[in-house]
């Protein structure tokens, strides 16, 4: 038995202990209404009432009354002090590659950048052909040059195949690439200056200057 059914039976049985006071207060007052006018009938003469007796000791303690009704909400409390920041989260998952943006403007050229280190020495060249005479006068200097001569005879040539293909011709002078250097040909006395000249003479005394 809990102690709210407890209650319920204590206040049960008050209640039934008031009505049955009830009840015999009720019946003595009915008696104690036919004394009187049995008295009256009579007209005994009424008993005078004596002093008051002291009262009686306290009678025991009645059991609990049933729990009142639940009084009102209280007002509403001041709000508490603010709790302390919690711990950050672990952090969220990266989010995907947003899409690629317009290719900018190109920019303004840089600046030349400093000059570069001085590159390695390259390897030496092959020896050109060095000035070689003849016993008839003949002066050869430069590849192929007076390369045909035979016999000819104070002919001189200087550059490359400067003539390259005379063969018995006299006192020629040649200078230059490719200078009197034609067809085989026995003039003499030809001058020739410069790249090329007179490469296609044949049989001539013509004197180029």
């Amino acid at each position: 038995m809990n102690r709210r059914t407890g209650l319920v039976l204590s206040a049960m049985a008050v209640f039934v202990l008031a009505l049955a006071l009830a009840a015999n207060s009720y019946a003595a007052q009915q008696g104690q209404k036919a004394h009187a006018s049995a008295t009256k009938k009579h007209k005994k003469p009424k008993p005078k009432r004596g002093p008051k007796g002291p009262a009686g000791p306290a009678g025991p303690t009645g059991p609990a009354g049933a729990d009142g009704a639940a009084g009102p909400q209280g007002p509403q409390g001041v709000q508490g002090v603010q709790g302390v920041q919690g711990v950050a989260g672990p952090a969220g998952a990266d989010g995907a590659t947003g899409a690629a943006g317009p290719t900018g403007a190109t920019g303004t050229i840089g600046a030349t950048g400093p000059t570069g280190p001085t590159g390695a020495t390259g390897d030496t060249g092959a020896t050109g052909a060095g000035i070689t005479t003849d016993l008839i006068g003949d002066t050869a200097a430069g590849n192929s040059a007076l390369a045909s001569i035979a016999p000819g005879g104070n002919d001189t040539a200087i550059g490359n195949n400067t003539l390259g293909t005379v063969t018995t011709g006299t006192d020629n002078t040649a200078v230059g690439y490719n200078a009197l250097d034609g067809a085989s040909f026995n003039g003499s006395w030809n001058i020739a200056i410069g790249s090329g000249a007179a490469s296609m003479i044949m049989r001539s005394i013509m004197r180029v200057l």
